[in-house]
Formats: structure tokens, sequence, C-alpha cells
């Protein structure tokens, strides 16, 4: 039985793609993974491509991957997460916090976005009031065992740029 489930893997482009990226065979994987996408269009084969194009330092492509990866299944948080990646490598970290947000919305479970939220969002000020952001504060806020002590400045900013706080405190 476990023979056969190996070979099965063995034969399925998409998993073999999975293990050369791995590897850092990202020509032979290319390959394996448009073999894939040729007989069933899958946002995992295009979030694959993606990271083998973000390797090759081709932000531009890995983002087209992305889009095609999202246009397939919006709600595919890792896709949303390399895409928050994408702008932090092309030096935008204020960028890379919104699909960050979007991530934790779409799977809450996931403590690596929460973590990586809070690296980046961590030291930036925020001049208006963002549910989504306040939103994804908040979850990690009650994520047990995640240290959130990177987000103050976050959290201060979120506080007293909401109107309904500003008018209380008179901020």
């Amino acid at each position: 039985m476990e023979k056969a489930q190996k070979t099965a893997a063995e034969k399925d482009p998409l998993a073999r793609a999975k293990a050369l990226i791995r590897e850092g065979k990202y020509d032979v994987a290319e390959i394996m993974l448009s073999e894939a996408l040729a007989t069933h269009k899958s946002g995992d084969a295009y979030r694959n491509l993606a990271l083998i194009f973000r390797a090759r330092g081709n932000t531009e492509q890995a983002a087209a991957f992305l889009d095609e990866a999202l246009a397939l299944d919006e709600n595919d948080d890792a896709a949303l997460a390399l895409m928050g990646e994408l702008y932090f490598d092309e030096g935008d970290a204020a960028q890379a916090i919104g699909p960050y947000v979007l991530a934790i919305a779409k799977n809450p479970a996931q403590l690596a976005y929460k973590q990586r939220f809070l690296e980046l969002a961590g030291s930036a000020a925020f001049h208006k009031y963002n549910d989504m952001i306040a939103g994804a504060l908040a979850s990690c806020l009650a994520t047990p065992d995640l240290d959130c002590s990177r987000a103050q400045i976050l959290w201060y900013t979120l506080l007293t740029s909401e109107p309904e706080f500003k008018q209380i405190y008179k901020f």
C-alpha cells in the first residue's frame, strides 16, 4: 500500500514539483507545474510557480501567478501571505501588511501569518483608523502564546486614530 502511494505521488506533477522546489531545482519544477496546469488549473500550481519566480528575483511574474491563484480562489490565504512577502521583497513593508491582514481574516488559525503581520505592522504608524487592521491585531492579541509586544506602536496609533476614541480622550 505504501509503495502504491509513493508511486502515485511520483506520477503527480504537482507533488513532484513541490519536492523539486524544496531541493532548489526550479527549472525542472517549472516544467512540472506547467504540465500540471495544462491538465488542471490549480491555485496550488500557480502559487508554486510564484515561489519559483520569487526565488529567481522576478517579483512581477510571481505576482502575476499569485493573481491567477487568487482568481481561482479568493480565499487562498497562502497566496495572500506570499503576495505580502512580494511587497516586502520590493521594499514596501507598509503595503505588505494588507495581504497579511486578509490572510489572517481567511485563516485565523495560521500562527505564521499573525507573527509576520506583527513583524511588519509592529513599527508602522497609521494616521487613519482601519477596521481590518484592528481586527487582525485583535485576532493576534486573542492568540495564546503569541508575543504581541512588537505591536505597541500599532495598537497605540490604531486607538488614537479611531474617531470615537479621539472624542473621548481629546486626541
